[in-house]
């Protein structure tokens, strides 16, 4: 059965695409939603633009829009050229939407624009709590970026997980007086998040590091717009759930860990006191569970 979509009238048949078109759109939608803009007026626009220039709706680009539109679950919409105004007449209601419960990554759902909408809304909308406080993750200079990825790669210990050594890093830097609006805490936090990190609690008394939260949906979202297939995405996921799991069966509950200060809470990581000028002994991470 054809999959179609209603545009001023005229059914578009909805044809499953490369993943090109979609990486490309996605490139082009994250910067302006990081900004605060909404997704469907921009999508809206990239289409009254393909019309204003006769772009067949055929187009792979004018495809992976309304692919995306439909995945939003919106049916018929009208677009004014000249008033430059774009309505909805027809959508889904989000129950209706709710039954769909097929994974967005699977091989179907990329071809079909599910992939690229759960990626960019999980990816634009992520939020890290840093010792309970919320910090949106915003999209940071390449550089930033950069220079962050290159000291976990340079700083990390045999067999370190990547997040811990992450970690580690951000507890250094907050040791030594920066504070959570510093451009080097922030691009670690990108990096945390896009590990599946949702929650870390950095106490600068006992000189600890608690594992607060974890996320699976966080590094998937950022293993598609890496380029990852279905099957990389599912080792991703996976890869946060074995850390959960192995992180819980290295806390030992009622217990603080050895070399921490008195006072410590049970399940936390201890950070020597070398963290603030260089890489610090190896830890094993712990996990705590966020109430909700």
């Amino acid at each position: 059965m054809s999959t179609s979509i209603q545009v001023n009238g005229q059914s578009i048949e909805l044809v499953p695409q490369e993943r090109g078109p979609f990486m490309h759109l996605s490139s082009q939608l994250i910067p302006q939603l990081d900004q605060g803009a909404e997704l469907a007026p921009l999508l809206f626009g990239i289409i009254a633009q393909g019309l204003q220039s006769s772009q067949p709706m055929t187009h792979p680009v004018a495809q992976s829009v309304l692919w995306m539109l439909w995945q939003m679950g919106i049916r018929e919409l009208t677009i004014d050229l000249e008033q430059q105004r774009a309505q909805v007449q027809r959508s889904l209601t989000p129950e209706e939407r709710g039954r769909d419960t097929t994974d967005p990554y699977s091989p179907g759902g990329i071809s079909c624009g599910r992939g690229n909408l759960q990626a960019v809304s999980v990816f634009t909308r992520r939020q890290f709590l840093l010792d309970g406080e919320a910090i949106r993750v915003r999209l940071r200079p390449s550089d930033d970026l950069k220079a962050a990825m290159k000291a976990v790669q340079d700083e990390r210990l045999l067999q370190e997980w990547p997040t811990l050594t992450a970690a580690r890093l951000m507890a250094g830097m907050i040791f030594s007086g920066a504070t959570r609006e510093d451009p080097r805490v922030l691009a670690m936090v990108q990096v945390l998040a896009d590990h599946g990190i949702s929650a870390l609690r950095i106490d600068a008394n006992s000189r600890t590091i608690t594992f607060e939260g974890f996320e699976p949906e966080f590094a998937a979202a950022a293993a598609y717009l890496q380029g990852g297939d279905a099957a990389a995405i599912g080792r991703v996921r996976q890869g946060v759930r074995e850390m959960v799991a192995r992180a819980m069966q290295a806390t030992q509950p009622g217990q603080a860990p050895a070399g921490a200060a008195p006072g410590t809470p049970a399940g936390a990581t201890p950070v020597p006191a070398g963290a603030a000028a260089g890489a610090p002994a190896q830890a094993r991470p712990s996990f705590k569970r966020r109430r909700r």
